[in-house]
């Protein structure tokens, strides 16, 4: 019998080739967690199907997915605070869901700039807020929390910006909630007043209200001294892997016009009172 094998594989060596299995594609495992608008997961487990996800970021990452067929694509719902940890390592672990800090740079290398948004705000009742004036259109974050008795919602190990990270870094009066619906479970305590205020980007304000209509009025305040906006980048883990993973990511996300396709998911949800500013902010230079 073994020479009968020997004999077909010497004038046959294609069956050799025939019954090995094919090589495995390398891998790419994408960390994801609900981010309505922008990203709404479906199910409850950690592996998610991004084909039954909705939002602009789900079309990104199914778009991405496409045009990377020469990876294995693995989509990872973890929370902030985890999806940090998961970055230390070496499972070949990307996003296109963050933004740009000092402290990520130490584990993630970043690619292009992918979207810019405006920064976020603090949402409160549109009456009767402890500290803010009916009237009032803009807050000092700072003042407001120094005062000891605002109560302020917060999504932990979410970046929101350099200025207010150093405040939320000093203040003890936030109330921290972290989970797959963080925002959602945010919003839902300032209806019930268990805190007085919550920090949220505008269409997730909008958004919140569209799919709950017997919120309260709620109103969105600018935070004064902030950028005039923020970016989330492209990132892999940084490892020769995750190297590899970001220049092709780079090339794909060039290729499909992200940014460009951001750009205008943001024009046709924002009011037409921020339309023109979102103009100006997507064409200034970096």
């Amino acid at each position: 019998m073994k020479s009968a094998w020997g004999f077909l594989l010497f004038f046959f060596p294609w069956l050799l080739w025939a019954i090995e299995p094919p090589p495995q594609k390398p891998a790419v495992q994408w960390i994801v967690n609900d981010f309505p608008p922008f990203l709404v997961l479906s199910g409850e487990g950690m592996t998610v199907d991004i084909s039954q996800a909705q939002g602009p970021f789900a079309n990104i990452y199914q778009e991405i997915e496409r045009a990377l067929p020469g990876y294995s694509h693995r989509f990872v719902r973890v929370s902030f605070t985890r999806a940090e940890k998961l970055f230390s390592g070496q499972g070949g672990y990307c996003t296109v869901l963050l933004q740009k800090t000092k402290e990520r740079e130490k584990f993630l290398i970043f690619g292009d700039e992918l979207a810019r948004a405006f920064p976020v705000g603090l949402v409160v009742h549109a009456k009767g807020t402890p500290g803010i004036a009916d009237d009032q259109k803009d807050v000092d974050l700072k003042e407001l929390l120094a005062s000891g008795k605002f109560r302020l919602g917060v999504i932990q190990s979410r970046a929101y910006t350099r200025q207010i990270d150093d405040i939320l870094s000093l203040s003890g009066h936030a109330t921290k909630i972290v989970g797959d619906s963080a925002m959602g479970n945010l919003f839902l305590m300032l209806e019930k007043k268990r805190v007085n205020g919550v920090l949220a980007y505008a269409l997730e304000k909008t958004d919140y209200e569209r799919h709950n209509i017997a919120v309260p009025a709620l109103k969105f305040l600018k935070v004064k001294n902030m950028p005039d906006y923020i970016s989330v980048w492209a990132s892999c883990e940084k490892s020769l892997r995750g190297e590899q993973i970001l220049k092709d990511l780079t090339r794909a996300v060039r290729e499909k016009n992200v940014k460009g396709k951001i750009y205008k998911y943001f024009m046709q949800e924002l009011p037409p009172d921020m339309k023109k500013n979102y103009r100006d902010l997507y064409e200034s230079p970096p």
